[in-house]
């Protein structure tokens, strides 16, 4: 059966040739068109998922306290090449007091260090205000206290104005806000002096961290600090746990079945063509069954080599340029969906095509010659 399907295939492209090559350009254009659906809708879930995506970070702890101000010189190498992705930087610094804790919290943009205003809104303020930008890039002894109170003196730690010595230089509260479990003050990093070290600094991310993310602020820090720095751990995504599958395979068959209907009424055509060689099939004794796995085979045969060579243009042609066009971090495309996809066009052309073959071989001997 397999040996007279393949002759089929041939002696159908030399009689219609026109009508055989339009058949396989709609095959293969019916997957290019269901891919790329997947691909935008699935990005365009994923983007959303990762904008709203909570606690992605990637942080490093020195197994010996580094200078503040050794961390500061390597902040844009750091932070540069991952830019647009970074919500902020933390940085904690070793504090005289068991009491206090003492934190380097910015955004950094264009060489220019800012406190990030997503973390710290203007409705945060109890008190005062925070450290304006100025304050932030030239060293200024500034800081911003948090809402804390003092189990003997039964009253908030900091106040606004009051002068805080840390390392021998006082550092004027300029602000108090709310939320910390212990007191402490937050301070421009470019006001860190040489007695201030650290054994963490942190980034977090606006969207979910990527691989690339994770190697550039491991590389940086190893090239560094070498032995002396640990970097976090790098959880890999499992994308079975952010795709929603159900949505994406409904989507799958209504766009497999719509791409499939188009291959299916050009086969449907060739069919009509062929009706004189089903008749010919049946005078030689061959069934109706017969004639029908005959062309099922036929038809899987060429559906699945336009389906290999679609999926290799695509994967090679337009999947990173739908990664680029979302700046996603993950790749939407793998083996696993590829087969999943295909499966699907597949099951929906050889449904769709054993419906017209056996329309077509219903009739008399006499009927179909004519």
């Amino acid at each position: 059966m397999l040996k007279l399907a393949l002759k089929n295939i041939k002696k159908s492209f030399n009689a219609y040739r026109n009508i055989y090559v339009l058949f396989l350009v709609a095959q293969l254009v019916s997957v290019i068109v269901l891919l790329f659906s997947y691909g935008t809708v699935t990005s365009y879930e994923l983007k959303k998922k990762e904008q709203t995506a909570k606690g992605s970070y990637v942080y490093a702890r020195f197994i010996e306290p580094v200078s503040v101000i050794s961390l500061r010189e390597i902040i844009p190498e750091l932070i540069e090449p991952m830019n647009e992705r970074v919500a902020c930087t933390f940085i904690e610094i070793e504090s005289p007091y068991d009491e206090l804790e003492i934190t380097c919290i910015m955004e950094y943009h264009n060489g220019k260090y800012s406190i990030p205003s997503a973390l710290f809104p203007e409705d945060r303020l109890y008190e005062g205000r925070y450290i304006d930008s100025i304050e932030m890039n030239d060293g200024s002894k500034v800081a911003f206290g948090y809402l804390e109170y003092d189990t003997y003196k039964k009253g908030n730690v900091f106040s606004v104005g009051d002068k805080y010595e840390l390392f021998a230089d006082k550092y004027e509260i300029v602000g108090i806000i709310d939320g910390s479990s212990k007191a402490r003050l937050t301070i421009p990093i470019n006001s860190a002096t040489e007695d201030m070290k650290t054994s963490l600094i942190s980034v977090e991310f606006n969207r979910l961290t990527t691989i690339g993310d994770y190697e550039s602020f491991s590389e940086v820090l190893n090239e560094n600090f070498s032995e002396n720095v640990v970097i976090s751990d790098f959880g890999m995504v499992n994308l079975d746990n952010i795709v929603e599958y159900d949505s994406i395979i409904m989507l799958a068959v209504i766009v497999g079945i719509i791409s499939a209907l188009n291959t299916i009424l050009i086969y449907n055509y060739l069919m009509k063509k062929r009706k004189k060689q089903m008749a010919i099939y049946r005078l030689e004794g061959a069934g109706r069954l017969h004639q029908i796995a005959i062309c099922e085979i036929e038809v899987i045969i060429v559906t699945v080599i336009t389906s290999i060579v679609g999926v290799l243009i695509f994967n090679f042609g337009m999947d990173d340029l739908i990664i680029d066009a979302y700046n996603i971090s993950i790749p939407v495309y793998s083996m696993k969906i590829y087969l999943m996809m295909l499966g699907i066009y597949v099951g929906c052309i050889i449904l769709g095509s054993g419906v017209l073959v056996n329309i077509n071989t219903r009739g008399s001997i006499l009927d179909m010659r004519r």
